[in-house]
């Protein structure tokens, strides 16, 4: 469960910007999580800046991320994008087996709603906060 400040900190679960729609899942392992994002949309040109991550790490992770969004858009016509933290990789069974990329990458292909990828993450074996970003163009 979030704590008060989380509530305020984070953004709600669903919004709509215009020409987006970007759905959002957090769910802390503890009484009080680290994962933070924010989703800042410019008032003036349409875009928008997503920023996540904990810590010093979290500039390095916004850096990477930028520069695979930059590619990725020359490749793709970039329709979704959904951001996953490491809480949802690294969620392990009883048998010490991760969720991982691969069951992750076979849920988005099913196009499964952020909400289920984190029911399905926290059911797995949470151990970590999850975190959850989805961006989707609408026009």
């Amino acid at each position: 469960m979030e704590t008060p400040i989380q509530q305020v900190i984070l953004p709600e679960s669903r919004t709509l910007y215009p020409g987006l729609s970007i759905e959002t899942e957090y769910r802390p392992a503890r009484e009080v999580g680290g994962d933070f994002f924010q989703i800042l949309p410019h008032p003036t040109d349409g875009s928008t800046l997503i920023v996540t991550g904990k810590g010093l790490q979290a500039g390095m992770l916004v850096a990477l991320l930028v520069g695979t969004i930059r590619s990725t858009a020359e490749l793709t016509s970039s329709q979704k994008l959904v951001i996953v933290s490491d809480g949802i990789l690294e969620a392990t069974d009883a048998d010490g087996k991760l969720f991982g990329f691969d069951r992750v990458a076979e849920l988005l292909r099913n196009s499964t709603p952020v909400k289920a990828l984190a029911d399905a993450a926290q059911l797995f074996g949470q151990n970590d906060d999850i975190s959850l970003v989805a961006v989707t163009r609408t026009t």
